[in-house]
């Protein structure tokens, strides 16, 4: 959305490919914020190219294991929408890039006062209505 389609990049990536379907088929790990098919045809993909100026990207935290299930930290809250009847928040995680930005629902989201700091810095975003209750 938004821009020039000139203006816009190319290629986006890397992704690392999870599997070869057939010579001219791969699959690759996407986020899932680009909702697209993860399979493509190998003319559609090029190297990726090193830069010995560039340092490797950093190695994601390992997320904390609370309860038998992955807890991830959050860094910032950078928008809300509503979705049905509840909100979801657009996350940007501790340790990861903005392809790995997903949307959450604000029940996932375990801090109330980032919830409420980020309503403070943005009074128009959607919110769950004040009189509704939560599960």
């Amino acid at each position: 959305k938004g821009g020039a389609r000139k203006m816009r990049p190319r290629f986006i990536g890397p992704f690392p490919i999870t599997k070869v379907i057939n010579p001219v088929a791969v699959r690759l790990e996407l986020p899932r914020a680009l909702r697209v098919h993860p399979v493509f045809h190998v003319s559609k993909l090029k190297p990726e190219k090193l830069c010995p100026l560039q340092t490797p990207p950093a190695v994601p935290p390992a997320p904390r294991i609370v309860d038998g299930g992955p807890v991830y930290s959050v860094n910032k809250l950078l928008a809300s929408r509503r979705v049905g009847r509840g909100v979801q928040y657009l996350v940007d995680w501790v340790g990861y890039g903005p392809a790995d930005r997903q949307w959450v629902p604000e029940r996932h989201i375990l801090s109330r006062d980032l919830i409420d700091q980020f309503h403070r810095e943005h009074p128009t975003q959607p919110r769950r209505p004040s009189g509704s209750r939560t599960l």
